[in-house]
């Protein structure tokens, strides 16, 4: 087998926690079942959520200004929800906005461009 360089070991680690993560079974059996040692994952899941709070610093942040929801009629309501650090994750309402929806896939796109 080869040698895995430290790009490969850092992004097959990522995809172990991500999918351990995801899991609704205990870390601990996981572990049991793929063969890998519980202290050498806990010290790959610090390493990865180390690096991962690094990358959000103030710098990656677009600054928005909140719009009171209740200032806005029902039918302005975007319907999309974003967390921006610890990975992306969007989460759309029945009805969201498409316009909203690519105005921040845009913003996302240039900033991790730059």
């Amino acid at each position: 087998m080869e040698k895995m360089s430290r790009e490969e070991k850092y992004e097959y680690w990522t995809l172990v926690v991500e999918e351990f993560e995801s899991n609704d079974k205990s870390i601990r059996s996981q572990c049991r079942a793929n063969d890998i040692p519980f202290a050498q994952y806990y010290d790959w899941r610090k390493k990865i959520k180390t690096k991962e709070s690094e990358l959000c610093t103030p710098e990656t942040f677009l600054e928005v200004a909140p719009v009171p929801l209740e200032n806005l009629p029902t039918s302005e309501l975007s319907g999309v929800s974003l967390e921006y650090c610890q990975d992306y994750h969007i989460r759309l309402s029945a009805g969201f906005n498409p316009s909203v929806l690519s105005s921040v896939l845009q913003v996302l796109r240039t900033s991790c461009s730059q």
